[in-house]
């Protein structure tokens, strides 16, 4: 049987890579040239807050 331990820290990392690999598409969205300027600046703005309200979502979560 799979420990608890071992199913956290896989559910961890997995977010990990996704919340990475969204951030790596924003900004790769944002860099193309056939898109219209509009979708590129809130698809830019998206990546850039991704990161931080992810801590802000963890951080509000977890408690004392």
């Amino acid at each position: 049987m799979i420990s608890h331990r071992l199913l956290a820290t896989g559910y961890l990392v997995f977010s990990v890579a996704v919340i990475l690999w969204d951030i790596l598409i924003a900004g790769r969205i944002a860099q193309l040239q056939r898109t219209p300027r509009g979708f590129q600046a809130v698809t830019a703005f998206a990546g850039l807050l991704l990161a931080p309200a992810t801590l802000v979502g963890i951080s509000g979560a977890s408690h004392m």
